[in-house]
């Protein structure tokens, strides 16, 4: 069973997985830790004194250094310059990190002796390495914003050998970079002469193997031989294609031939025989013969000369060309066979020059891969013979050169002064217990507000119970010092009223309710939460019976009665006494006790006897309400035996203490037994800002019974004067724990009001005429004195007799009359029984049964009438 979401694993989650950072719990932890910050502060300030007047002061000397920058030549490379009299970034960044090396700080010892000066690091005899050490750690180096200047800062308690040990680092940084770049140069011109001499090497060999492939092919130009080949192969195709097309012209025409071989007439109609140029000239000279006819035939007859001449020349005309086409097909037949030779020809030669530009194209590869290295080898060589010849021209190769810009002078103090030591210490101090005080907020992840509980559980919260003093803390507090006992005008006692009303049991229940407080691993404040919850019904005019059902660690009976072991809850399961006999009266108005008793053995299965039930009929018979302080439900299973027999259950969440993890459990463990949380009362809170209580928070005791106590009040110190109770309590502040002791007797206490005034003096507010002097008053008080005297003669003791008649009064008063002994409801039957103990009681104590029957219902009946 889950009573609410689940709880975030983020260790900076709010409880219930809700908010990631909760201000409630940092300003609850900042007012509960407000002194951590005010401590270290002073102690991080006296400490930062200390040290800024027993450390020795520092002292700092610069010197300042020109970077120059130069014509760029890179060392040993071919690639040529990339920049020219640039300085990049990490070129700026590599002279900081290698100025300060131990090279020069070995150097600047050596140069300055150093050795010879005893204490120079403090150590009397220092070695070199420690110079060394000593050195590189009090000198930074460092490249001004925007500028070229390289500033070299050396701290030393003593402003001259911090100037003096300035100026060494700074010349023998330069010095370093002079040995460094003459070094890159001799180490360049070396590399580039080895790399000239390669090179050469290598392209003297291409040409000699490119010159011996030459002569062993016996041609002194392969690119030219491949050339003539390609021309000569090309005009082949040409040649090859212009003799196919013709043969493929002269098929075609001899196809047709073939099919009209001996017809003329047919063969003239065909393209290539009548193109062929005898053919045609005679076309032409018929067409001209046959146009003379046709005028010839207009202007004469048939029979004229000229007309049977020209018949006779068209006539020999066409004869002739007849036979020039059977002339001109037997020619195209030998036509045909003459361009298949040829045709054939061509290709042949075709092959064989093909043949030959493959083998010149072949010849010419290794030509050209040897003219491909020839080329490569010429550029290297004179790349590399220009970088040389570069080198050898530059008297200096490095991008920078360094040059002194300003000497170092006497040192300047740096250590900060004592104020601001102090300052920036008291500073540090503060932040440390700020960041503490909000460290700790973050891992407390205990209940400290209504809204966690409610959504970390899913139940609503009661009531809110503020810290009243040492109520809510100190487990010992006496009963008399509870805020409803002692002070019913303050929060605390307001928040318990609230609870009452919170608490009324579940609709359908109309009486005699059984209300159990209940925590989760102890130390919640249950039993404080259960006696002021009882003292509250009691006060509203409700019988209530407050019950220690805490068997193993009890402590209602030493608040209350400041004594322990006397018979109780315990004593009552295992049959040694009658329920009268464990019922104890309390200051209490209206409130009865019984406490835990008689320490068992096994309290567990004490508790889940049958007896526990017949107690709580018993109790219910005579009391309008039933309160249960229990053990806690996580670390022994005592309440979970009865739990499920009580109506109301509200569970107890101590502000600061309780998590939502160990509520849940003691929630799975209840909801497992069958019980359901009717609510939660979250215990001594503390509230961020002072409560203060308008007239509609003002206690019901004081605005509801104004006629109940007398004003104006007079403070007996001051003289100050209270004219209403508004005034008497917005004016006044909480007795404090102290008060009970100037007052005498319990009785007496609970029926005041008491508060301090301004001046710390108590001052109490008495009922008036709370004492009733009537005659009536005097009648009932002797009728009890003399029951209580015949139940002392009869052997009970005093305490037990009071206790007895108290409770047989207490259960008439209210519900017997005279005809209560012919009820035969199950309360009569008890309240009867009751009736028939005191009874017998009296009549052992030497008084008749008449008598004294007529004396206890007469002492009920005046009872009922007392106000």
């Amino acid at each position: 069973m889950s009573n609410s979401p689940s709880d975030s694993t983020d260790l900076f989650s709010g409880s219930g997985g809700g908010s990631p950072f909760d201000v409630a719990t940092l300003l609850f932890t900042a007012r509960r830790l407000f002194w951590l910050p005010l401590v270290l502060a002073p102690l991080a300030a006296i400490g930062g004194f200390v040290f800024a007047k027993t450390s020795t002061p520092e002292y700092r000397a610069l010197a300042e250094i020109r970077l120059e920058s130069r014509s760029m030549t890179p060392a040993a490379s071919l690639s040529g310059p990339t920049a020219d009299g640039a300085m990049s970034p990490e070129d700026q960044n590599t002279i900081i990190r290698t100025f300060v090396n131990p090279i020069m700080a070995r150097e600047v010892v050596k140069k300055l002796k150093l050795g010879e000066r005893p204490y120079f690091n403090g150590k009397a005899h220092p070695s070199e390495d420690d110079l060394v050490a000593f050195i590189m750690a009090n000198t930074k180096a460092n490249i001004v914003v925007g500028t070229r200047l390289l500033q070299v800062a050396v701290d030393y308690p003593d402003p001259y050998v911090a100037m003096e040990l300035a100026n060494a680092m700074a010349e023998a940084g330069m010095k370093y970079d002079r040995d460094q770049r003459s070094l890159a140069l001799r180490e360049n011109v070396q590399y580039l002469e080895d790399e000239v001499k390669k090179l050469e090497a290598n392209l003297v060999g291409s040409e000699t193997r490119l010159n011996d492939y030459t002569r062993t092919l016996g041609s002194i130009s392969i690119d030219q031989d491949v050339n003539i080949a390609a021309d000569k192969l090309k005009d082949l195709n040409m040649r090859s294609t212009e003799a196919r097309a013709k043969r493929l012209q002269l098929e075609s025409s001899y196809r047709e031939i073939q099919a009209y071989r001996e017809n003329s007439d047919a063969l003239l109609g065909i393209e290539s025989i009548r193109s062929a140029p005898g053919v045609a000239s005679l076309i032409s000279k018929i067409n001209d013969l046959k146009g003379n006819l046709a005028k010839l035939l207009k202007r004469y007859r048939e029979a004229n000369p000229f007309v049977i001449q020209a018949r006779t020349e068209l006539a020999e005309v066409e004869k002739t060309l007849r036979q020039q086409a059977l002339d001109v097909a037997k020619g195209i037949e030998a036509d045909l066979a003459a361009a298949r030779r040829n045709e054939e020809g061509i290709a042949a030669e075709k092959a064989e020059q093909e043949g030959k530009v493959i083998k010149v194209k072949e010849e010419s590869i290794q030509s050209n891969v040897l003219r491909r290295q020839i080329d490569a080898d010429r550029l290297a060589y004179e790349a590399a013979l220009k970088r040389l010849n570069e080198e050898l021209s530059q008297t200096r190769s490095q991008l920078v050169m360094m040059q002194m810009s300003g000497p170092a002078g006497p040192g300047y103090m740096v250590s900060m002064s004592t104020s601001k030591t102090v300052g920036v210490a008291g500073l540090g101090g503060l932040f440390l217990g700020l960041g503490l005080i909000a460290l700790v907020a973050q891992l407390d992840k205990t209940i400290k507000t209504v809204e966690s509980a409610e959504s970390a559980l899913g139940v609503s919260v009661l009531s809110a119970v503020p810290r009243y003093g040492p109520a809510s803390d100190n487990p010992g507090l006496p009963f008399r010092d509870y805020p409803v006992m002692m002070d019913r005008c303050c929060a605390a006692a307001e928040a318990f009223r609230t609870l009452r009303v919170a608490a009324e049991p579940p609709v359908g229940i109309e009486e005699n309710a059984v209300i159990l407080l209940v925590g989760a691993a102890g130390n919640e404040g249950t039993s404080f939460c259960a006696a002021n919850l009882a003292v509250a019904l009691g006060q509203s005019g409700q019988r209530t019976l407050l019950v220690d059902a805490d068997l193993r660690r009890s402590s209602l009976e030493e608040r209350i009665f400041d004594s322990v072991g006397q018979y109780g809850l315990s004593d009552y399961l295992t049959g040694r006494v009658s329920f009268p006999n464990i019922i104890r009266s309390t200051p209490g108005e209206n409130v009865d006790v019984v406490t835990a008793g008689t320490p068992h053995a096994h309290p567990a299965e004490l508790l889940s006897k049958e007896a526990f039930a017949t107690f709580l009929e018993e109790a219910r018979l005579l009391y309008d309400r039933v309160v249960f302080d229990s053990a806690p439900v996580t670390v022994v299973s005592d309440t979970l035996r009865f739990a499920h027999l009580c109506q109301t259950i509200c569970f107890v969440l101590r502000f600061g203490k309780t998590t939502p993890a160990e509520a849940k459990r003691a929630f799975e463990l209840l909801a497992r037994g069958g019980v359901k949380v009717t609510g939660t009362v979250l215990n001594n809170v503390s509230p961020a800002f002072p409560i203060k209580l308008g007239h509609q928070d003002l206690p019901e005791e004081v605005f509801s019974n104004q006629g109940k106590f007398e004003f104006p009040v007079h403070c007996p110190s001051c003289n100050r004067t209270y004219d209403s109770p508004d005034d008497f309590i917005h004016q006044t502040g909480p007795p404090g724990p102290e008060w009970s002791s100037n007052v005498s007797g319990w009785s007496e206490q609970s029926e005041r009001i008491v508060r301090r005034c301004n001046c710390n003096t108590l001052i109490v507010l008495p009922p008036v005429m709370r004492r009733d002097n009537s005659s009536a008053g005097a009648k009932r008080r002797e009728a009890f004195a003399e029951l209580m005297s015949t139940l002392e003669k009869s052997g009970l003791s005093r305490d037990a007799a009071r206790t007895s008649l108290l409770l047989t009064l207490k259960m008439g008063r209210s519900e017997m009359n005279g005809e209560a002994h012919r009820e035969n409801s199950e309360a009569s039957q008890q309240r009867r029984k009751l009736y028939d103990e005191v009874l017998e009681r009296l009549v052992a104590g030497r008084m008749s049964r008449a008598v004294a029957e007529t004396k206890l219902l007469h002492a009920i009946r005046i009872w009922q009438n007392a106000p």
